[in-house]
């Protein structure tokens, strides 16, 4: 946790984090204490939240935990403490077929004789959650989609973003899509290629940092 000598040395009012929901969980819940009594030690109230990003607006089941740690003694000009309180989920109904482009170059398409689709369109209505309604039947270990739409749930040729099925026809999401699904604007800079998806999908969607900042108050 080399973060925590930085924060030893700036003592910043305010520190925000955000990693993987099972930072809390890892071996048996130690983790995340630890990483509670360390800040305690430097003099910080640490408040935790899992939260995902789907029920936020962001058109991507993207579940994250998020620490606020506050200064104990951090007092505002009029010598009022801050508080945090969780933010409350919005419930925008934005899902992945509002931000899919309807010319994708052939090179995202996938044909292959071993996908299987499993549900028509008429039998998906979207939802805030991942909708599986295929498979790839050569891997074995399909993972589970991050994103809100229709989607095939598969690893190995769609590892990187998903297979999903749209109207032109079965396929990986573009650079630009994959900007949209993480609140990017469209002109965010990325790397070329692999290395671009790999850029985002690191990242943290801007759009919950700014829910997290705000639901810290003044007392």
């Amino acid at each position: 946790m080399k973060y925590i000598g930085i924060v030893d040395y700036h003592k910043p009012y305010i520190l925000l984090l955000e990693n993987v929901k099972n930072i809390l969980t890892i071996d048996g819940g130690n983790v995340g204490k630890t990483i509670e009594s360390k800040l305690d030690e430097l003099g910080y109230i640490l408040h935790k939240n899992i939260l995902n990003a789907s029920y936020f607006g962001i058109p991507q089941a993207r579940e994250r935990a998020y620490f606020v740690a506050l200064r104990k003694d951090m007092k505002t000009s009029n010598k009022r403490a801050l508080d945090y309180n969780t933010p409350k989920a919005n419930r925008k109904n934005i899902f992945l077929e509002d931000i899919l482009e309807t010319n994708a170059d052939a090179d995202f398409f996938i044909n292959r004789k071993d996908i299987r689709v499993l549900k028509k369109e008429y039998e998906v209505e979207n939802k805030l959650e991942p909708i599986r309604v295929g498979i790839v039947r050569k891997d074995l270990q399909p993972k589970r989609t991050r994103y809100n739409s229709i989607g095939l749930l598969v690893g190995g040729v769609g590892a990187r973003t998903g297979l999903y099925k749209t109207l032109q026809g079965i396929r990986r999401l573009t650079i630009t899509e994959a900007k949209k699904v993480m609140g990017f604007p469209v002109y965010h800079i990325v790397s070329e290629g692999v290395q671009g998806y790999r850029q985002l999908g690191n990242a943290v969607v801007p759009e919950m940092i700014g829910h997290v900042y705000d639901s810290i108050k003044v007392l």
